[in-house]
């Protein structure tokens, strides 16, 4: 509770306040029974002149009741709602500062579920559950509280019920909060297959091994399936009994009252009225309940909120506000991740103004060493400078301002062709846009589109091939206009034609940009000004191509394999009998 009530703190007196106010209700509306026992009191004792006072005070409680309740739930409504935005604007502006490691080593739906379905969660509680949580434990103190004034032995009765539904309560609970847990766990892992499942959708259609991804998810609801069932069985007979018990509080107090009565020891008027006040402990008995399971739900979402909340930004120690372009230089730099190094000690220099390429063979570090140039990780040893300043006292904002990156995954928005190159730079015109287009050589087919550049792409781009994607997400880099370009793999889905047009158009930037191309194919790249050749997380050579073959034999080696394979072709078979 501590932990959930940090988390709400920003609407804290409002919620105390709508506390406050369902108190009220409550004492509005077991007043009416305690004035109704002081009535027939009254009338039994032949003071009738007080009954008409007593009545007038039982009807205004029962009008104050719900106003009093109403305005409860507005204002805990009010606060809950601000409470959704307040949590979910520091959730992403969160977001924004955590490396770009952090995505991509966890679902999207994983996030997706923390920003929707848990702070969803905080907000019902915030909203309904605490007011009537609260609402329900005054009803009961209030009962209790008036059945003592009116006589402690029939209080003592009708409280019986307490400890034997808590021990009902117990058993239902047991070892609950690891399974209810386990249940959203599992729930989890059916919505992320699901989703899996749905957008490879089309390679399941033609892939042979597509029943065992369709037997994997069947298996995952038929195991969350099994999971509540036996769960279900082991609560269900505690559940009973306790539905049961907490609805014969009048039963516990009706034997006492007879025999009490009966001994000369109570009259009429209390006997009945502790028989009415006995009827009011099911119903806030039975919503505890059902809350306390409720609040384990929602404790779960506030661990998950706040596990997000804390997840540690991109580090921005006192540097710089800005860098400056020039140098990139890579000191000693080393990367773990998931307890493999991936890179280690990285001793490199990419100089300003001119078209490096970082070449190897796949899983050689090539991508996790650009990584390190934009902050979307940092490095576990060493330091990377530009401009002779460390990019790690600089900031990732700052870095962003300097460095762009298109990397292999493209991403584009429903939105316009136009507003998607725009994404680069807010202010951008229409005529800057189109030039960046050409510059990609993507104006012609964008033109050909029904609305040319107000033509929306659909979700993620699904309405233009990989290759257009690809050459519009390099529109929006060169847009940027930013002094250092890192082009990861960006011509993997362009064909051989284009590819040559883009390699020209990159050539053309340097100048006043440093460009670095991460590539496996070394055909592509040999006209840079520099190539390193990157393999099992270290840097084995840089130079240029002719440097390279005449002094690296494993470059040699790699660029005889391409060679080779660029040589392959499919030749008719010969007729059967022809001489070779």
């Amino acid at each position: 509770m501590p932990a959930l009530l940090r988390l709400v703190a920003p609407v804290r007196w409002r919620l105390a306040i709508a506390c406050l106010l369902a108190i009220v209700g409550t004492i509005c509306a077991v007043a009416p029974l305690l004035l109704l026992a002081a009535m027939i009191a009254a009338a039994a004792a032949g003071q009738g002149d007080h009954v008409p006072a007593l009545a007038i005070a039982a009807f205004v409680a029962l009008l104050l009741q719900g106003p009093a309740l109403g305005a409860s739930t507005g204002i805990a409504h009010h606060a809950a709602f601000d409470l959704l935005f307040d949590l979910r604007r520091r959730l992403m502006r969160h977001l924004a500062t955590l490396p770009l490691g952090y995505f991509t080593t966890r679902q999207t739906t994983t996030i997706k579920r923390v920003l929707n379905e848990e702070v969803e969660a905080v907000e019902l509680f915030a909203s309904h559950q605490l007011p009537d949580v609260v609402s329900s434990v005054a009803t009961i103190l209030a009962l209790a509280g008036v059945m003592f004034w009116a006589d402690w032995r029939m209080a003592l009765a009708v409280l019986a019920v307490i400890p034997l539904a808590s021990l009902a309560q117990m058993l239902m609970m047991r070892g609950h909060g690891t399974k209810i847990g386990s249940y959203f766990g599992r729930i989890s892992k059916v919505n992320a297959a699901a989703v899996e499942m749905v957008q490879g959708l089309e390679t399941l259609r033609t892939a042979r091994g597509a029943a065992l991804i369709r037997d994997g998810m069947q298996r995952q609801i038929r195991e969350l399936y099994e999971f509540s069932e036996a769960w279900r069985r082991e609560w269900m007979p505690p559940w009973i009994f306790y539905s049961v018990i907490i609805g014969a509080a009048p039963l516990f107090a009706l034997p006492l009252g007879l025999w009490l009565h009966a001994a000369g020891l109570i009259d009429i008027p209390t006997f009945i009225f502790c028989l009415l006040a006995a009827t009011g402990f099911g119903q806030p008995l039975l919503k505890l309940a059902l809350y306390t399971e409720i609040l384990l739900r929602v404790q779960q979402a506030e661990r998950k909120i706040t596990a997000l909340l804390d997840a540690p930004a991109t580090t921005a120690p006192a540097g710089p506000a800005a860098l400056q372009a020039g140098d990139i230089v890579f000191e000693g730099v080393a990367l773990d991740q998931g307890g493999c190094r991936l890179l280690d000690g990285i001793d490199l220099t990419i100089p300003a103004g001119a078209i490096t390429a970082i070449v190897g063979p796949s899983g050689a570090g090539k991508t996790s060493l650009v990584r390190l140039l934009d902050r979307s990780l940092d490095p576990s040893a060493g330091r990377i400078t530009i401009g002779g300043e460390d990019i790690a006292g600089a900031g990732p904002e700052a870095v962003s301002r300097l460095v762009g990156v298109m990397t292999q995954t493209i991403f584009l928005f429903d939105d316009t062709v136009r507003e998607n190159i725009r994404l680069a730079r807010a202010g951008a015109t229409d005529a800057e846009v189109e030039q960046a287009a050409r510059a990609a050589h993507c104006d012609a087919f964008v033109r050909d589109l029904p609305q040319g550049y107000d033509t929306r792409v659909g979700e993620g781009g699904t309405r233009l091939s990989g290759g257009q994607r690809q050459r519009i997400a390099l529109a929006r880099t060169l847009l940027a206009g930013l002094p250092i370009l890192v082009l990861d793999e960006a011509t993997s889905f362009i064909d051989p034609l284009h590819e040559a047009s883009l390699q020209d158009a990159v050539g053309r930037l340097v100048g006043p940009r440093t460009v670095v191309i991460v590539s496996h194919r070394l055909d592509s790249v040999t006209q840079c000004d520099r190539i390193v050749l990157v393999e099992g997380g270290r840097v084995l050579g840089a130079g240029t191509h002719e440097e390279l073959l005449a002094t690296l034999p494993r470059y040699a080696a790699l660029w005889r394999i391409q060679q080779a394979n660029l040589a392959w072709e499919v030749t008719p078979a010969m007729p059967v009998g022809a001489e070779p």
